[in-house]
């Protein structure tokens, strides 16, 4: 069991264990929006980075192994200025994130906790979402492109693959093969 240091306590990991599992064990509140608990780390939104000493920049703690000997922040100044500027950016997706009653769970929960209140960017164009399935909404203006619900869809509990990441840059999206409405791809 690898004993680490986390914003000044001593954590024994479990064998296996991420820095995040780390973090969270010892009771320090870390966004993770990506990360499923019941799924390997994605390493997509970015948000659990934390500072370790003796590694260069700010990794991911989602993906991050805990290894005997390691001291982790995750509140200093610089890692809580490079988060901050990552949950900006993330709210920035939202289209109805300048709506103050919005409120996006988890990523309202961070914004709140690094003092943001309103997105600084203007937020990306977005398709309107796909109801065609009774029992599944692709809501594209509520997402982030983290990939965590293609990635249950794909290796997660329903191992169907319905849904993906579609596109680059600009233009990615949720969507199904052939990018057709949910009900036409099963």
């Amino acid at each position: 069991m690898p004993s680490i240091t986390v914003d000044g306590n001593r954590i024994e990991a479990p064998p296996g264990a991420t820095v995040l599992d780390a973090v969270l064990l010892a009771g320090s509140a870390l966004p993770h929006l990506c990360k499923d608990p019941d799924m390997p780390a994605l390493g997509a939104c970015r948000t659990c980075l934390v500072e370790v000493d003796g590694r260069r920049g700010f990794p991911a703690a989602c993906s991050l192994p805990a290894d005997e000997g390691m001291v982790v922040r995750t509140e200093s100044d610089a890692v809580r200025r490079i988060r901050k500027g990552v949950l900006e950016l993330t709210l920035g997706m939202l289209p109805k994130a300048r709506d103050a009653a919005a409120d996006f769970g988890e990523l309202t929960t961070a914004c709140r906790g690094h003092g943001i209140d309103d997105g600084a960017y203007t937020p990306r164009e977005r398709e309107t979402p796909d109801e065609s399935s009774p029992f599944f909404t692709i809501a594209m203006d509520a997402c982030i492109l983290c990939g965590r619900c293609a990635k249950g869809c794909q290796d997660g509990h329903q191992f169907i693959g319905a849904i993906d990441l579609l596109g680059a840059g600009l233009t990615s999206r949720i969507g199904t093969f052939e990018d057709k409405p949910l009900t036409e791809s099963i």
